[in-house]
């Protein structure tokens, strides 16, 4: 079964939502995903992932993913659930928080 990402490609503004959810600047992301600053840009701002951005768009879900966030596509509506990282949800019952990108 193919996932969410092999469906519906990921959008700027579901990386953007991801970043958000995490509490990391723009330039934290790009870093951490070792991208330029202003591919990063490129990606969350236009609004459109050309063929050339996906070696760097597959560095930055391979960060955002790591931190827990997961990338949905619930009955074709595009969105992002944050999941604590183990030792985050300790204790914790709550389920993960959500967001729909409509």
């Amino acid at each position: 079964m193919k996932s969410a990402r092999e469906r519906h490609p990921i959008s700027g503004a579901q990386v953007r939502a991801a970043r958000a959810f995490l509490g990391w600047t723009a330039r934290a992301l790009a870093k951490k995903a070792d991208v330029p600053d202003f591919t990063l840009e490129w990606i969350e701002g236009h609004g459109q992932i050309s063929g050339k951005d996906l070696k760097a768009l597959a560095a930055i879900l391979a960060q955002l993913e790591t931190a827990g966030i997961e990338f949905t596509d619930d009955a074709g509506i595009p969105g992002l659930r944050l999941h604590p990282r183990e030792s985050e949800s300790k204790g914790r019952t709550a389920s993960p928080r959500r967001a729909s990108l409509t």
